[in-house]
């Protein structure tokens, strides 16, 4: 029960669910009240992390989603690598592709999101 709350707290911090687009989260993560917001997400994860090992992918991905989140430029590149080496490592694990495909769009690289995630569906339909 406990990782089950965490994880849905944490998909509130994030705007993390089915219905978002990427428009939404880029339009979302930029409000005025974000950074206290992120802060809070950010203990979530840590919480998490005591339920779950380290390496799991789950809490790793929410970590990328977060560093995405706070759009810093040497945290979105630390997530950037980090997911792409989770998706490879992890090619069935929608979390990580989802987070992938996110970082790769706040990077401006909304084709390139698009294809990767387009080629994750193909794949595991």
């Amino acid at each position: 029960w406990g990782t089950l709350a965490l994880t849905l707290m944490i998909r509130i911090y994030l705007y993390w669910s089915p219905g978002v687009t990427f428009v939404d989260i880029v339009h979302r993560l930029s409000h005025s009240q974000r950074a206290k917001q992120l802060e809070v997400c950010q203990g979530l994860i840590k919480e998490l992390k005591f339920f779950r090992h380290d390496h799991d992918p789950t809490v790793l991905a929410l970590g990328c989603l977060l560093l995405i989140a706070s759009q810093n430029n040497n945290a979105m590149e630390k997530a950037h690598k980090t997911l792409s080496v989770l998706c490879k490592k992890y090619p069935k694990h929608l979390l990580c592709h989802l987070a992938f495909g996110v970082c790769l769009f706040a990077q401006q690289l909304s084709n390139k999101a698009l294809q990767f995630l387009q080629q994750f569906v193909a794949e595991n339909q």
